[in-house]
């Protein structure tokens, strides 16, 4: 799974399967069977925030989803189970970021192969933080459907795609 639940790496792992982690590095956390996390690093949004307020330009209810380029957010460093060529194309992708380019440009495809935002379409902000618009897989993503994680309380699941 790719969760920002310690429970989750704890269920997989105990099976020997991998997993992927939301927010923070779960592999320093949970060793190797983590193959990558995708970082938030709050500290230059809350500056951004605390300099709107200071400014008055504060808004409430906004979103801010700079990305690598501005120091949002980053990626862990990667498994050495994810293969060596697998890690150079991951490495070539940050560094696109990092220099500036769109993660939420189109053309994104769903996985039946459909266009679901077009080739000249770029989210801002408030669509990404809204996740309206994400109301499918995206092409490559298998729909394996929403299972009950036990250890995770009544109700509680996760879907796996």
């Amino acid at each position: 799974p790719m969760s920002n639940e310690a429970r989750l790496h704890t269920l997989f792992h105990e099976r020997d399967l991998y997993s992927t982690g939301w927010g923070t590095d779960y592999g320093s956390v949970f060793g190797d069977l983590v193959l990558a996390s995708s970082l938030s690093l709050w500290g230059p949004c809350y500056i951004e925030y605390t300099r709107q307020v200071m400014l008055g330009e504060f808004q409430p209810g906004q979103a801010l989803f700079h990305g690598l380029a501005r120091g949002y957010s980053d990626i862990s460093p990667l498994s050495w189970r994810i293969p060596h060529d697998v890690q150079i194309e991951i490495n070539a992708m940050r560094n696109k970021f990092l220099s500036g380019d769109e993660v939420f440009c189109g053309p994104i495809y769903n996985n039946k192969g459909v266009v679901a935002i077009p080739e000249e379409k770029c989210l801002n902000d408030t669509e990404v933080g809204s996740l309206d618009w994400m109301d499918f897989l995206v092409q490559g993503a298998r729909d394996q459907g929403n299972i009950v994680l036990p250890l995770c309380g009544a109700g509680n699941y996760s879907r796996i795609g």
